[in-house]
């Protein structure tokens, strides 16, 4: 299964700070695959970040990303 959500550009930079530490940790916790494109178009706001999993796991990413980003 695939889905997405919008994150602002500070919130992307947040989770991927110390080379994406964060994100990995989320996805051997969730088992759910995280995609962060890496390419920024100018005024790109909100940024996409990409979820590829299973319903549970993806559930699970998304807990974890919006308990981290959530306040941006």
């Amino acid at each position: 299964m695939r889905d997405g959500i919008g994150c602002s550009t500070p919130a992307v930079n947040l989770l991927t700070r110390n080379g994406g530490t964060f994100l990995n940790y989320v996805q051997r916790v969730s088992g759910c695959e995280i995609i962060i494109p890496p390419v920024t178009y100018r005024g790109e706001d909100p940024r996409e970040i990409g979820f590829i999993g299973t319903k549970e796991s993806i559930a699970v990413a998304k807990e974890m990303v919006f308990g981290q980003a959530g306040h941006f």
